[in-house]
């Protein structure tokens, strides 16, 4: 265990120090857009995130400590098949691309369960057919409401959130 610590440490500085160059000097404008969409749609994402824990009275620290791990998965994600791409660019070209674009579409389908449980009718018809939580949140008496924001939150995670610890506003989703 000690050795691959130290294997990985070894060299640090001088990793670091030459990875801004290589970076700098292959990394290309069409990467950095595809970068700077997805953290465009991660910001959006997280202060969507505050707001729906606001509005359900639902706050927890480990909703919060989601957002730092969703970023690295999908910063070595990206790093992973952008070395694909530098390496061999006739085979591989298209991966930073196509994962970049599956990144950023994920998060928007993020985004739209979170306008949607601050009540937006647009992406709730939408994931109403594509998810049956969302669903039962959009056409469902009260309780299966209460019940399906519960299962939408938590993720299919076990939680400590409850039916009954949901505020809905009376008014929501009340005239299709």
């Amino acid at each position: 265990m000690l050795n691959e610590v130290s294997g990985i440490l070894k060299y640090f500085w001088a990793k670091l120090v030459l990875t801004i160059p290589v970076g700098f000097f292959i990394f290309n404008e069409h990467h950095y857009l595809v970068v700077y969409a997805l953290l465009m749609i991660l910001i959006l994402d997280t202060v969507l995130g505050i707001w729906v824990s606001i509005k359900y009275k639902v706050f927890a620290s480990h909703r919060l400590s989601r957002m730092t791990s969703k970023m690295a998965r999908y910063a070595i994600g990206l790093a992973s098949v952008w070395v694909l791409s530098i390496l061999s660019p006739i085979m591989f070209g298209w991966t930073f691309d196509f994962f970049g674009t599956f990144f950023v579409l994920t998060e928007v389908f993020s985004n739209f369960e979170k306008l949607s449980l601050l009540g937006l009718h647009l992406p709730t018809k939408m994931l109403a057919k594509l998810n049956k939580h969302f669903h039962n949140f959009y056409f469902g008496p009260e309780d299966v409401k209460r019940d399906a924001v519960v299962n939408i939150l938590s993720k299919g995670k076990e939680t400590n959130l409850k039916p009954h610890d949901i505020h809905l506003d009376k008014t929501i989703f009340s005239n299709k």
